[in-house]
């Protein structure tokens, strides 16, 4: 295993941004007598180095280099024994990181990253290449600028290519893509999944069972996209998702030039979770009249004011302001449509045959029309609070009350009729975000002890929270506190048993013990292969386990069916030596 301060050529390595099936990515700094450059290094794990793997992806990544779009690769080489692929780092984390901290993306920002995509993808198909692989932890950021990265198994494009086996991520995976057929279409599909992604929040293709993902992905159209999406931009997405290659954009270029000419069209940003209306042209303005001292002048404005109000009213649009939306989120525009404010009847009208008006009757104009307006501002006040209590009065927080005295305040007559839990809740709410988001980030950093302490404290606030036992699971794999691991993949399982990542994990941890349980691994890795029968890292994991407990014919048996789902992995070798260490002659 690499470890923090290891000197590895010229490169000392500081944290670990990441692992894999191939070995792990670490954030290291090339020091020179003058000046230190961080960078990324890719380290292949030694039993799983296949050189003439790793020489094609340097050679094709240093042809896809050059563009502000695509990280460019710094180095590629052996020190000491250890093969490396060096890159630069990008510090701002990657667009999978985005969404997870997000959710979904306002539309602007989510079609500026796309048109960034796009290009680097421009850039990579004008030189014959296909990545592949397209998915948002492979698009990372520096500031606002995406750029595409890991280019393991994009390879050289013919007109139409074809692999010997698939390769790619499922849920980004175009339907040609399961019979090895490839064009630029292909990529163009995986940057409408995430582009679908990020203005939805959700893949376009939600499942997590490979059987129900590749029927959807081959047979289903997806959900239509939020009602607040322009048509013009949700054209654009369907258009990138439809089944056939040649009903798709024929170029980034094309797709491209499609979204750039769309955000021209706005005239203003626009949220994916609201739009904005625009003010009424004739909308009234509404004129606050100044301490009594003012000149005459003024008073007679405001009174004309009035009289214009009433006249014009009528054009002023009544809008609906959703339920759901919070008070203070109500655009202004909206809320204005939404008051009509009427004269008083009796109020005095100026006589045909007498313009001259006493100003007393001016000022009495005055202080009833803001009578008006205060008494209007205020039964609105009321009845939204009195909306908001019927909205939380009889909440039920599952756990009950968290205050031991919420009860007896309900029942004593002179205490506030609202109840204590509501308060809770959001208390829970707001400590569940700051905890899980410190935890990612510590976890992001390598300081995996803070990243569970956090995260501990993220599972308190919201015992029911996937994402937090899978990162409970995977920080205590890494300090190799492989029960506790188990415990929370466990959990984790018991809310989506079908998962096969974590269930793959969870079986590792089984595997990983100092006194190894490789019949409870097996039943884990097979249960991962049920959900995905082509799971890679499930097939290379049981076939490492079936080795190291001697069953050759098991060993052998897997290995095939690995090989046949990914022939060209750099494990396999390995693997195969391996086993033929144990086969009987």
């Amino acid at each position: 295993m690499f470890r923090a301060e290891q000197e590895i050529g010229q490169y000392v390595l500081v944290r670990r941004l990441g692992r894999g099936g191939f070995g792990e990515v670490w954030l290291a700094e090339r020091r020179a007598k003058f000046v230190t450059t961080k960078v990324a290094v890719k380290l292949p794990l030694d039993d799983l180095i296949d050189v003439e793997s790793v020489r094609q992806e340097a050679v094709l990544w240093e042809k896809a280099s050059g563009h502000p779009n695509v990280l460019p690769i710094i180095d590629a080489d052996e020190y000491d024994g250890q093969i490396v692929i060096v890159s630069e780092y990008a510090p701002d984390g990657s667009v999978e990181d985005l969404l997870r901290k997000e959710g979904r993306l306002p539309v602007r920002k989510a079609v500026e990253l796309t048109i960034g995509i796009l290009s680097g993808l421009e850039f990579l198909h004008a030189r014959k290449i296909i990545h592949r692989d397209i998915k948002p932890a492979n698009i990372l950021l520096q500031g606002e600028t995406p750029r595409l990265a890991d280019f393991g198994i994009s390879r050289i494009m013919k007109t139409t290519s074809v692999s010997v086996h698939m390769s790619g991520t499922p849920g980004y995976m175009a339907p040609e893509s399961f019979d090895r057929k490839r064009t630029v279409q292909t990529d163009l599909w995986s940057v409408g999944v995430i582009l679908y992604q990020m203005l939805k929040g959700e893949l376009p293709f939600p499942y997590e069972n490979f059987t129900e993902l590749l029927g959807a992905i081959v047979l289903k159209e997806p959900e239509p996209l939020p009602a607040a999406i322009p048509p013009a931009l949700s054209e654009i997405v369907f258009r990138a998702l439809a089944k056939k290659p040649e009903e798709r954009f024929a170029s980034a270029l094309e797709m491209r030039t499609a979204l750039a000419d769309f955000l021209i069209g706005i005239s203003q940003p626009i949220s994916s979770s609201s739009v904005v209306l625009p003010a009424p042209a004739d909308a009234p303005t509404v004129a606050i009249p100044r301490p009594v001292e003012a000149p005459t002048v003024e008073l007679e404005t405001v009174v004309r004011s009035v009289g214009e109000m009433e006249a014009t009213r009528a054009a002023v649009p009544t809008a609906e302001i959703p339920a759901t939306a919070p008070a203070n989120e109500i655009p202004a525009t909206v809320a204005a449509a939404n008051f009509e404010i009427h004269a008083p009847d009796a109020m005095p009208k100026p006589a045909a045959d007498n313009p001259q008006i006493p100003i007393y009757l001016k000022i009495a104009a005055i202080l009833g029309v803001l009578a008006v307006i205060l008494g209007s501002l205020y039964l609105f006040n009321r009845s939204r609070n009195s909306a908001v209590d019927q909205a939380t009065t009889g909440v039920e927080v599952k756990n009950g009350p968290v205050n031991p005295t919420a009860s007896a305040n309900a029942a004593d007559p002179g205490s506030p009729n609202k109840p204590q839990s509501v308060d809770q809740t959001e208390q829970n709410s707001a400590e569940f975000e700051k905890s899980i988001k410190a935890a990612r980030s510590f976890y992001e950093k390598g300081d995996f002890a803070r990243a569970i302490e956090n995260a501990r404290t993220a599972n308190r606030s919201n015992p029911d929270d996937y994402e937090t036992k899978v990162l409970l699971g995977n920080a205590n794999f890494d300090t190799e506190n492989y029960e506790e691991s188990a415990r929370w993949y466990l959990a984790a399982l018991e809310q989506k048993p079908d998962e096969a990542d974590v269930r793959t994990d969870l079986g590792l941890t089984y595997a990983m013990r100092k006194s190894p349980d490789f019949d409870r691994a097996i039943d884990e890795f097979d249960k991962a292969l049920a959900s995905n029968p082509n799971h890679q890292q499930a097939l290379q994991n049981l076939t490492f386990v079936y080795i190291k407990k001697g069953d050759a014919a098991r060993a052998a048996e897997t290995l095939a069916r690995f090989e046949k789902v990914d022939p060209k992995n750099p494990a396999i070798p390995k693997l195969r030596d391996s086993l033929r260490k144990i086969t009987p002659r």
